[in-house]
């Protein structure tokens, strides 16, 4: 019987330590699982706050962009305004004085010395930028033109083309919303009084591009020109280490090729959401194709000028945090990562 008794206690023990066992395994089982669950929690809600910051931060860049564009443009008309205004009431003045009788010699010559400022100070206020993609055909008809006018200032402002064969001549005009439509008509007189013919005069569609606003373009398109169908997108490029003359021969391409571009100063230090590699980001799935193109083009271009390794450019599908929803169909963004 006492036999029977400890057999019985034996394994009633072994069964407390089965259970006890089970039971340790148990709860450790629940920490572990309670801790890869409040782990994942805590993970993904890192994740969403650092993407959230990123959101935040790319809102706030573009609304201080728009805010420091906006200043600018306010501060450029307040100048421009006072400085028209100050110029319209001296030459006022001057033209009180040079009716007066009994002016001698002394005071004439004075006069005709502030006429002199006078005009210097009108043409500096009153120049209009001309981009002018100079080619081979044109000779110098169109510095010919330009310097046949006194009014308005037309300042050229001169671009290369690349592989210019010597057979086109000029034959596009763009012109700004700002810029004022006698002048134009003006320029493309006188252009054709230099046998410069106009065939292509059209605003610049892309009024998003603060360059276009109050310049004009001369430059040569085909009947069926690729600058017709890229004139409705717009290009952002925003830069970290990068090379100057790159960036802007970038932007001279770019907009030869009918986009509208805004160049943004290079930030100083790489930001968490800038890409690895230099990319060129497109918003609407229907833009792939032309973001491929777009980066085809950077590369040459780089490979062209740079003398480091060969650049490799990435086309992403843009996440569009701070990007309108009507913007998302016509705008890229490129990240351009230097090798300086």
């Amino acid at each position: 019987m006492s036999t029977l008794d400890e057999k019985l206690k034996e394994y009633q023990s072994k069964k407390k330590k089965t259970s006890r066992n089970g039971s340790v395994l148990l709860i450790i089982g629940l920490i572990v699982f309670a801790s890869l669950f409040l782990y994942n929690i805590y993970t993904k809600k890192e994740k969403q706050e650092v993407v959230d910051q990123t959101s935040a931060y790319i809102i706030i860049e573009k609304e201080a962009q728009i805010a420091r564009d906006s200043i600018e443009y306010i501060e450029k008309k307040k100048i421009e305004d006072s400085v028209n205004q100050i110029v319209k009431e001296v030459q006022a003045k001057v033209n009180t004085l040079n009716n007066s009788p009994n002016l001698n010699g002394n005071t004439k010559e004075k006069i005709e010395l502030i006429q002199v400022q006078l005009n210097t100070i009108k043409s500096i206020s009153n120049r209009v930028i001309v981009r002018y993609y100079k080619r081979r055909a044109d000779g110098n008809r169109v510095e010919q033109a330009i310097k046949s006018i006194e009014s308005p200032n037309f300042h050229l402002d001169l671009h290369d083309v690349v592989n210019d064969d010597g057979k086109r001549k000029t034959n596009a005009l763009y012109y700004g919303k700002n810029v004022n439509i006698n002048d134009v008509k003006l320029l493309v007189k006188r252009l054709k009084d230099n046998n410069i013919n106009i065939e292509y005069l059209k605003i610049f569609p892309n009024s998003r591009s603060k360059n276009n606003q109050d310049a004009l373009e001369l430059g040569h398109e085909k009947p069926t020109s690729v600058a017709d169908t890229n004139n409705e997108f717009y290009v952002r490029i925003y830069g970290y280490n990068t090379n100057e003359k790159i960036k802007y021969a970038f932007k001279d391409k770019l907009e030869a090729k009918g986009y509208g571009v805004d160049i943004y100063p290079d930030w100083q230090e790489k930001k968490s959401f800038f890409s690895n590699t230099s990319t060129v980001l497109y918003y609407d799935s229907s833009n792939k194709e032309q973001a491929l193109a777009i980066a085809k083009l950077l590369t040459r271009i780089e490979i062209s000028m740079s003398k480091t390794k060969i650049p490799i450019y990435d086309v992403k599908l843009g996440a569009g945090y701070g990007v309108g929803k009507e913007e998302k169909k016509e705008l890229f963004i490129i990240h351009y990562k230097g090798q300086k």
